[in-house]
């Protein structure tokens, strides 16, 4: 999948092609033909309104459910009893995961989350439930209704986005996040995969990329997604961001791995880009190394437990290269050295 950003009448677009199958934009316009793409998301700032647009896709009510994903290749239940009644105006539904936890936190900041899709709105929104004891508590509820698109045309009442996507629902799925009362504050610079990085900013190795670019410069991604600033307040801090490939995060887009498993990853991933021989990844090392900090930075914390003899030799031979001639090395922990301390 390759993204396409372009602004247009104050709305930020990232729109989604097959990778390699780009349309070229409009002659007269410069703008790219979003009909004709995967999908796209439009950003609306000043009205605080963020549009997902996913092409010839249709959800059905079975994701309302705990366990039931869109991604999955079979129908399946984990720990729910399913809906309530799907002919129910408002129809209530299992708390689950993934979907369902994304729309629990837009709800608790204040926006409203509609989905328009497989011929259906559906409008989610909390509602007080009363258990046998007397308790309240809120449970995310859908409002369901039909999307009429025929009645879409003709009402005035409604936003242009809003009509849009009752027309196209039977075909489409578009999801509308607005708030009223607060800006929706996006960065994009979050999402490596919708803002790529300069190709030459990056050192790619099997365990993860390491982001050279000052912009993301001591920043944490996992698969694209950023989770963490490991800045100076860290010791020891990130001195380059980095994007994990092989780590997980939770569903509060926390990253599952303690600061040893950080710092033996990112020594992982030096090891392999020095060893494959990666154009500057063993000078950029070697600088790390060199840091003189009193905690150093996190890339090297691992580096006696990770780097091969290979890797080491390398760097070394580097080091000897890169040094004036007057210099010589030795190893601080060998008991046979000693140093004589003279005064001039």
């Amino acid at each position: 999948m390759e993204y396409i950003h372009e602004t247009e009448e104050n709305t930020i677009y990232y729109i989604a092609y097959v990778k390699g199958k780009v349309p070229k934009p409009n002659a007269q316009t410069g703008l790219y033909n979003r009909a004709k793409s995967l999908g796209y998301i439009a950003f609306r700032k000043e009205k605080s309104i963020l549009i997902l647009v996913n092409h010839d896709t249709k959800l059905s009510r079975n994701v309302w459910s705990l366990g039931e994903s869109s991604k999955a290749s079979k129908p399946h239940q984990i720990g729910a009893h399913g809906i309530s009644s799907l002919n129910l105006k408002f129809s209530c539904c299992a708390i689950g995961e993934g979907m369902k936890v994304g729309i629990l936190a837009l709800l608790r900041k204040g926006c409203s989350v509609s989905y328009y899709t497989n011929k259906e709105i559906w409008q989610w929104c909390f509602c007080d439930f009363y258990d046998p004891y007397g308790n309240t508590s809120n449970q995310l509820t859908i409002q369901l209704q039909p999307s009429r698109p025929r009645n879409a045309v003709r009402d005035a009442s409604i936003s242009e986005d809003v009509r849009a996507a009752r027309r196209s629902a039977s075909r489409h799925t578009t999801v509308i996040v607005e708030n009223s009362r607060q800006s929706l504050d996006i960065d994009f610079e979050d999402y490596l995969f919708l803002v790529k990085p300069p190709e030459s900013s990056l050192l790619a190795s099997k365990y993860g990329v390491i982001l050279t670019s000052i912009e993301h410069r001591q920043r944490m991604f996992v698969k694209g997604i950023f989770v963490e600033q490991r800045g100076k307040g860290h010791r020891p801090p990130l001195y380059y961001g980095v994007d994990f490939s092989q780590a997980a995060l939770d569903r509060d887009r926390r990253l599952w791995m303690t600061e040893n498993q950080i710092a033996e990853t990112l020594g992982n991933i030096w090891d392999d880009l020095i060893s494959r021989d990666h154009p500057g990844a063993l000078d950029i090392y070697l600088k790390l190394l060199c840091i003189s900090d009193k905690y150093g930075v996190l890339e090297t914390q691992y580096a006696k437990e990770t780097l091969q003899p290979r890797s080491v030799e390398k760097l070394f031979r580097r080091l000897i290269e890169s040094s004036p001639q007057d210099h010589f090395f030795y190893n601080v922990e060998d008991n046979n050295v000693h140093v004589v301390p003279t005064v001039i």
